[in-house]
């Protein structure tokens, strides 16, 4: 009984495994302004997702530096 349980565990884990890579999550970069949601960027790929979302970052940041001088 435990040698089935055990597999049967074995193989959800591969299962879910192989599904991850398979079909990644979205990942969706979403902005928030004046009561309204707006879907900026959209990926499967992390790194390319990643990029983006620095990319809004150090934009929003340098847009406060400038607006405190």
């Amino acid at each position: 009984m435990v040698a089935v349980g055990g597999t049967a565990a074995f193989g959800t884990a591969i299962a879910l495994v192989v599904d991850h890579r398979r079909n990644p999550q979205w990942m969706t970069l979403r902005a928030f302004y004046r009561e309204r949601t707006a879907v900026l960027f959209q990926s499967r790929q992390k790194q390319e997702f990643e990029q983006v979302r620095r990319a809004v970052v150090r934009a929003v940041e340098a847009n406060f530096g400038l607006s405190a001088k």
